[in-house]
């Protein structure tokens, strides 16, 4: 019966061909996911000796041990003696019916003489279809031995096991596409730049020590040493810059975050003074998102013990981001803040600050509470 198309039926199809002679740009939307097919396969190389060849008797059969052995197939090969030559066979057992059973196999097999040279050379495949088989792979006979006059056959064997084909979804991989470029490697490409003074133009004395860096990535990264590093391009010389007012464990971090855009150790491995002298330098060289990251890093350290030291950090900088933070932190749990020790000793030592504190505190229950 021949079918008719609903008359309700929404879906429309078309066809059409493009010539050779067409120009066409096609403009697909981005995509979310790749679905792709794969045929995995499996390749295995060995070499089979077999020593007195011609003293075996007729019809002998070698089995060679197992070469490929999966969850439910096995196989290996059998070589049988004839009167006037050989055979080769490929012997599989396959135990259920799953997907993990190979669809194919593939062989290449070549018999070498004593001098290497190859005599016979074999190209098979075959389909894996019953629980059980024989396959030949190629059989040799000659009415004469002197193909192989040392009495020993070399078998050199290559199988590929082709297994079921494979189709997944894959996500698209954004780390190495053109819009997301490989930061994580020209972030280690930077690292050893630094840590070696690759091209080094400039040099920052802090004490007695001195650190070779790049002036154009300082420069670039920091509009502070933008303005400390400028100089008369024509003259090409090599600078020598003084550092005050860091202390040389927190400007190497400085350095390898301007660097590499991160820093080495993690929160946990950092104390709260580390954490503050980095963010101070920050703000020193003005690297905003250092800045920020001090400032994400402080807060997940701040409790009742030092929230007053964070503050007066953030007072110091005249850092209204952080202040806000703190002061919703103080808020959040004031009963236990405002009555500990350290809120009373920093209430005596900077009773303007902790006002504007509490008012805040109280200004923010105002507007909860509607009064």
């Amino acid at each position: 019966m021949e079918a008719k198309e609903s008359e309700n039926s929404s879906s429309s199809y078309e066809t059409y061909s493009i010539s050779e002679e067409e120009e066409v740009l096609i403009d697909f939307d981005v995509i979310d996911f790749f679905i792709a097919t794969r045929i995995p396969a499996e390749t295995y190389r060995f070499k089979w000796n077999v020593n007195l060849f011609c003293k075996l008797s007729t019809n002998k059969e070698l089995y060679s041990p197992y070469i490929c052995e999966l969850n439910q197939f096995s196989c290996r090969l059998k070589l049988v003696k004839y009167e006037n030559g050989f055979g080769l066979f490929h012997v599989y057992q396959t135990r259920k019916k799953e997907a993990t059973i190979p669809q194919a196999i593939e062989y290449q097999v070549s018999i070498v003489d004593r001098l290497g040279r190859a005599r016979i050379k074999w190209a098979v495949s075959f389909s894996i279809t019953d629980d059980y088989e024989c396959c030949k792979i190629g059989e040799y006979r000659s009415n004469s031995w002197k193909t192989f006059p040392s009495d020993v056959v070399d078998l050199h064997c290559c199988l590929k096991v082709i297994k079921t084909p494979v189709t997944e979804k894959q996500l698209v991989n954004t780390e190495y596409s053109f819009e997301y470029p490989a930061r994580q490697k020209l972030s280690e490409d930077l690292k050893f730049m630094y840590e070696n003074s690759l091209n080094a133009d400039c040099t920052l004395e802090i004490g007695t020590e001195r650190i070779r860096v790049n002036s154009s990535i300082l420069a670039a990264r920091s509009p502070v040493f933008k303005k400390i590093l400028h100089h008369d391009t024509e003259k090409n010389t090599f600078h020598s810059v003084p550092i005050e007012g860091v202390q040389l464990p927190t400007l190497k971090r400085l350095l390898m975050f301007l660097y590499t855009g991160r820093i080495e150790e993690v929160a946990v491995d950092l104390t709260l003074e580390e954490v503050s002298e980095l963010y101070s330098a920050a703000i020193k060289y003005e690297v905003n998102d250092l800045r920020k990251m001090c400032i994400a890093t402080l807060l997940s350290m701040v409790s009742v013990d030092n929230v007053t030291s964070v503050l007066m950090l953030a007072n110091l900088h005249e850092d209204q981001d952080l202040k806000l933070a703190i002061a919703n932190f103080i808020r959040l749990n004031y009963d236990i803040i405002v009555g500990s020790d350290t809120w009373r000793s920093f209430m005596d030592n900077e009773s303007k600050m902790a006002y504007q504190i509490l008012s805040f505190c109280a200004h923010k229950l105002n507007l909860n509470t509607g009064v």
